[in-house]
Parts: C-alpha cells; structure tokens; sequence
C-alpha cells in the first residue's frame, strides 16, 4: 500500500537476537556483505580439518552449526576472526562461554586482547535470549535478558492511557512495537497466584483478531506478569484521521485513497462479527476508540472483556454519547399534571392579576450510585438525568465501564484519572460463565452482564415508566454505532466534512437567538433520525451521480448506495427492525 521508501521510516530495530531473527537475518548474502572482500573466496573451502572428515565449507558450517557465533562476531567487529574458530570446531553448542574462558578462543591475532574478550563475554547474551512468539507465556529467570525494548518515543497518548501502558519492541523475525501492561503477581492486597493471572491472559487469548486490539502473548519477570497487546503500531484514532488526513495518505493516488476508505467498514464489519459470533460485544465503538496505523490499517480499540487486564482509557463522554444506541440511554415520558389555579390579587382599580411565577429552571438530577457487588467498581455505573423537571424533553444518560464512559457526566468533556501501571485483575470470564474457584477481582473490572442501569430518581410524585438498560452493550448497540462510524467514513469519501453531518444532524435543535448550550447531534436523538436519514439519501445521491461518469477512479463508488441501504437498516431504533450482524456484514462486503 505504501512505497517501500515511505515503509523504510518506520522498521524498527533491536538490540536483542532470538533464533527466528537470526534464522530471518543470517544467509549468505549476509555473511558475505560482512566479510572484507579477499575472504569471500575462503567461505566455499573445506576447514583445515575437513579433509576425509566432512564435506561441508566454511559456509555451510556458519550457516548450519554457527550462525550465533558469527553474530556475535560480527557485533563485536571482527566477523573474519570465524576461519580461526571454525578451525577449532567451534559452535553454537559451545555458548555461553564463561568469561574466564572467552581467552581460549583467540579473539584477537595478535595476543589476549582484554577488551575484545570482554565485549565477547557480554554480547552473547543478546544472541542467547529466548524469542516470545504468538500465543506464548515465557517464564525468564532473574538474570536471563528479554527480547522487549521500550520505546523512548513514547506515542501511547494515542489510546488515551498514558501512564498505565507502555509501548515497547519486541524482538523476532520481524521486530514489531506492542503495548505492554504489566500484573503484580503475590502482592496486597488479594495476593494472586501467577496460575490464577495466566487462566486470565489463556481466556483472553482467545479474542484475538487482526482488526482488534488484542493479546498477542505474555512473560513472567521478578514476580509481574508482562502482557504484551496489538494495535501500538497505530499513531492516530479516526477520528483524527478523518478530520486531519496525513500527509502520507493525501500522497498516495486518489484511486488508491478510496479504496482504503472504503475497505474500512468492511474490516470493522468483519471484526465485530467475529466478536458477536463468540458470544461478546465491544461495547465501545467511536472514532475515538478505533486506531489506524503508518499502513492504513484498522483495528477496533479496547473492547470489555479487556478491562480485567488493560485499565479503561480516558473517554470523552460527549463522543460516547453521540455515537452511542438508543438502547444505552432512556428519555421519559412527560406525566400528566393537573393545572392548579394560581393565587390572585384584588387591585384597588377592581381589577384582578396573577401573581408572577418564577420561570421554571434547568436543573440536573442528582447521581444515582447503585449498590454493586464485591467485583464491581463503585463509580461503574451512573445516570445523569439532562433538562427541565416533568418536562418531554428531559432525558437520562447511562454509561457502563465496559464503555468507559462512566466517569465524568454526559455533558463533560474531563478524562478520567489514569490508574497505576501495575494493576489487579478483575476475571471478566467469572461473570459470564458459571462460578468457579475465586477469580481475580479488581477496581478496574467491567460491570456485570446481568446487572441494570438504575433509574433516576423522580421528583414528580407521577413516576413515568422508564426502560431498563443492561450494563454491558448489546449486540444491536455495536450495530448501530457501527453504522454511525461507517457513515462518518462515507462522509469523508465524498469530500464532505464531518463538522457539516454533525450540524445537518443536528439543526432540528438548534433554537434561536444567542447563547444556550451545544446542539443535540446524537445519532440515537428522535429528532435527528430524519436529518441522519437526509443525509444518507444525499450520499447516494452523490454516489449514483459518480457511477454514471463510468470512470476507473469513481469504480469504488459503485459500493456506496448497497452500503448505504445496509446503514439504513443498522439505524433502525426498533431491535426487531434493525438489520442483524450477519445482515450487515454481508451487505457490505457484498458491496465492496
């Protein structure tokens, strides 16, 4: 997708070699870029030994036998001195060599060279370090190296979780960066067992996906479990991207530009419905949570069932609440008041007047904090209810921390404080699956699935019939916010902006004159159902225009009006109504 000199800016290096980078590195085009030109000739002869004994050349040797030791070498800055060792028939089997004994192998032609044995004695271990692969848990002893090295660039502000993860590089065929969080291990004050974090880390494994921040693998160092997770290669959110493009993406072709756009909704299709087709939703999905990188790759951020290991990042509650479902918020019915008659004065002219009322004032309802279990954050769940009393506009706001937007109010745009880096787990499978020995239990947990939003108290002695919202997003509310991200992409792809779809949603709201708070632009809002719906009869407009041109460029525009039918569906406030995962998945990839 990109020029292999735009690819070039952003390989990374390591200090550390485990074999599946040596074995990716060492050839022999390699051994002979590192040896001076006069002995190349000598790679394809027999050692002074070999005669009658082998048929295997310096090379093959190097290649087969001792291909750590000529890195070694080489790192030091004598690769030549290999003839003398393979003269003496020495190989890998032969590391680590003790440091009272690196002088036997005769570094240096011209006698003991303290310094270069030295230098021996401790690169070495950089080429003896044991790799960590996909899937695996590596158990490193207290003076055994790991191959991971942090990132002093530190660009994980991106996630919205600077202080509690770390983004580091991990060394292997192909050195790759990946955030880093780290467990205690035995420590107060629950005093989990490494067992214990590990069942953890094994369940989670098995969420992983390319389009999805995920677990990739995980290593126990001095009594902290380290676990290492996808998508740190991102350097921006959608949310950036789209309203700021980088300049590598406005370089590429336009044709090109647009087949990126337009594969992305089929890539975030694709990841939520592997993730409902295993029984979970993600609960989180906004431009803000959805990560591309240098490649122009997507992935979905932070989903639920990693909050029992990755501490919720910060959230701004505006966006979550503009992007969230109509089943995550309830709007009450305005109760029926009999009108009193008000108090009248007798003027002295005869003449009768009313007394002056008060004009009624905006007030919020007081936080509602519900009675959690032993497993559950106390400040996990709240409603925030927004407008005036008994009046039909009012309306309650209900985050959940598997969204991670219960922190602050729905109208405030304040991030959450940051958690330590070393934290305890909370078990998010033990609240899906039936009990168990005790799990791991942590402020930083997700609320139950089985739990419900409490509803705000009434000052009204008419309670109006309120709905009860689960905690934990549905799959319909991963459908529908979907849907809104998808249409923020199609936005950009007919070069429209996104401050112009959110004022069109929005203008039903908008009331006249000066002051008054920020316009209602929500997706889920009633009366920006027809504004949404006006805009997406505006893109196919846009789109069928450019398929009548029938030119190669606009060919990605052919997708657009069977997308657009799709999002429609995925809009539909009734559940019974709204188009299924399934449904969606297959109308967009049908339409790419």
């Amino acid at each position: 997708m990109l020029s292999t000199k735009v690819m070039a800016q952003y390989e990374h290096s390591s200090l550390w070699w485990p074999e599946e980078r040596i074995k990716s590195t060492l050839d022999a085009k390699y051994i002979h870029s590192r040896l001076r030109p006069e002995n190349i000739p000598r790679l394809f002869e027999l050692p002074d030994w070999g005669e009658g004994l082998t048929s295997g050349t310096y090379i093959e040797w190097i290649l087969t036998k001792a291909s750590r030791v000529f890195m070694i070498l080489d790192a030091i800055g004598i690769p030549d001195r290999i003839f003398a060792l393979v003269d003496e028939s020495c190989d890998d089997d032969d590391l680590p060599v003790a440091q009272h004994s690196v002088d036997l192998l005769h570094l240096s032609p011209d006698g003991e060279d303290l310094a270069l044995e030295t230098s021996f004695f401790h690169a070495q271990w950089r080429f003896l370090v044991r790799g960590i692969a996909e899937g695996d848990h590596v158990v490193y002893t207290e003076n055994e190296g790991v191959p991971v090295e942090a990132v002093r660039t530190n660009t994980s502000g991106i996630h919205g979780r600077d202080d509690t993860v770390d983004r580091v590089i991990l060394a292997g065929s192909v050195c790759r960066v990946y955030m880093r969080t780290q467990v205690q291990v035995g420590g107060a004050p629950y005093f989990f067992s490494a067992d214990e974090v590990l069942a953890e880390i094994h369940n989670l494994k098995t969420l992983s996906h390319e389009h999805i921040v995920s677990v990739y693998a995980s290593y126990l160092k001095d009594d902290s479990v380290s676990v290492l997770f996808t998508g740190a290669t991102a350097d921006r959110n959608l949310h950036s991207f789209l309203t700021d493009e980088p300049v590598s993406f406005k370089r590429l072709d336009k044709e090109q530009r647009r087949q990126i756009l337009i594969t992305w909704p089929h890539c975030l299709a694709s990841a939520v419905c592997w993730l409902h087709a295993r029984g979970h939703s993600h609960g989180a999905i906004r431009p803000s949570n959805i990560f591309i990188d240098a490649n122009f790759h997507i992935c979905l951020g932070q989903f639920q069932a990693l909050d029992s290991l990755l501490p919720p990042p910060h959230v701004n509650d505006l966006e979550a609440y503009n992007y969230s479902a109509p089943e995550r918020w309830t709007r009450s019915t305005a109760p029926v008041i009999q009108k009193s008659q008000s108090a009248q004065t007798l003027l002295p002219s005869g003449g009768r007047t009313k007394r002056r009322q008060r004009p009624p004032r905006l007030s919020l309802s007081p936080l509602t904090e519900t009675h959690t279990s032993p497993d559950q954050r106390p400040t996990s769940k709240r409603t925030t209810g927004i407008g005036r009393p008994n009046s039909p506009s009012r309306f309650s706001l209900a985050f959940s921390s598997s969204s991670s937007s219960a922190t602050s109010s729905a109208s405030s745009i304040h991030t959450a404080p940051a958690s330590p880096r070393k934290h305890h787990l909370t078990s998010f499978w033990s609240r899906t699956k039936p009990p168990r020995p005790p799990s791991i239990i942590s402020t930083t947990s997700s609320t139950s699935t089985q739990s419900s939003i409490p509803q705000p108290a009434s000052k009204s002695a008419h309670s109006p019939k309120s709905i009860t919202i689960p905690a934990n997003p549905t799959a319909p509310a991963d459908i529908f916010s979907l849907a809104a991200v998808t249409l923020d992409i199609l936005t950009i792809l007919h070069k429209r902006t996104l401050t112009s779809f959110s004022a069109h949603r929005s203008a039903r709201n908008r009331s006249a004159g000066r002051g008054g708070g920020i316009a209602d632009a929500s997706f889920h809002l009633a009366r920006n159902e027809v504004q949404v719906q006006s805009w997406i009869a505006l893109l196919e407009g846009d789109a069928l225009k450019r398929c009548r041109r029938d030119r190669r460029a606009d060919r990605v525009f052919w997708a657009v009006p069977r997308m657009l039918g799709v999002v429609r569906g995925m809009l539909e406030v009734e559940g019974g109504e709204k188009t299924g995962c399934e449904e969606g998945e297959e109308g967009i990839f049908g339409g790419c």
